[in-house]
């Protein structure tokens, strides 16, 4: 026989892993395929620990979706340590179906829409294998500030030039606001080099000084009924005014110690 998993009987019957064929068809009907889990595992264990023990670490072996794509052999491929090969949402979403772990596809196809591009991305799909600069350019502008995908199928089912200038447009927005949000975050990160920068010369050896601290005070004022703004601001004042006479620092924190029951009933 062309496999050891591939017998004839005694009844003149070829068997497939110890099964007999005539009984499967007997049972289950024709046309059948059947598949020999113990040999399908054995097989990508021998992937598996070839790339574990030759290759870089975290090579991953993969499976190609094309060959067989139903809920069962995602199962198998996870349970196994393998990758997969996906080139449709389809097989995405057969995979996901299955619970394997999307982080651990990879997205093939040169003909990827925008739809499959945010398919993939809301699902989790690990990597793209890119043949094109426009699925780069799609897949950078969807990763970084782009559409949903109900914004994308909204907007595939109204497809016109002039729809797709005014997404483009209103991406380019976005795309402003971000730049401008960056540019604040570099002055602040700027600002702080600057103040590390002239601290740099101060000695580690040169020691911290504690000063004596004043003592510090608590000033409390009861708020009158019906306890709104107005009462809470007039008792905060008063505060004001007793920390002036008394000379005591400016600064100070300000708040209202409210009753939990007062809490539970709204006021």
């Amino acid at each position: 026989m062309l496999y050891d998993n591939l017998t004839i009987n005694d009844r003149g019957h070829l068997t497939i892993a110890g099964h007999d064929t005539t009984e499967l068809v007997r049972e289950y009907g024709t046309p059948l395929m059947v598949l020999d889990e113990d040999r399908v595992r054995a097989r990508c264990r021998t992937y598996v620990e070839a790339l574990r023990e030759h290759f870089p670490a975290g090579s991953l072996p993969l499976y190609a979706s094309k060959a067989l794509s139903f809920k069962e052999i995602y199962r198998l491929a996870a349970t196994e340590g393998m990758g997969i090969d996906v080139v449709s949402i389809g097989e995405i979403h057969t995979a996901q179906q299955a619970g394997f772990p999307l982080e651990r596809a990879y997205f093939h196809g040169n003909n990827k829409t925008d739809e499959d591009i945010a398919f993939a991305m809301e699902h989790g799909v690990g990597y793209f294998v890119c043949d094109n600069l426009d699925e780069l350019d799609a897949i950078l502008i969807m990763k970084t500030i782009g559409f949903s995908l109900a914004e994308i199928r909204e907007h595939m089912r109204h497809y016109n030039i002039d729809s797709s200038l005014d997404a483009l447009h209103r991406q380019l927005a976005v795309i402003d606001r971000r730049i401008g949000e960056l540019r604040q975050l570099r002055s602040r990160v700027q600002h702080r080099c600057a103040q590390m920068e002239q601290v740099r010369g101060v000695s580690a050896d040169a020691g911290v000084t504690v000063a004596d601290q004043p003592a510090q005070y608590i000033l409390c004022r009861p708020v009158d009924p019906p306890h709104t703004l107005r009462e809470i601001s007039i008792a905060t004042k008063q505060c004001f005014a007793d920390s002036f006479a008394g000379q005591l620092p400016l600064y100070f924190q300000c708040g209202v110690v409210v009753p939990l029951a007062r809490i539970r009933a709204g006021q």
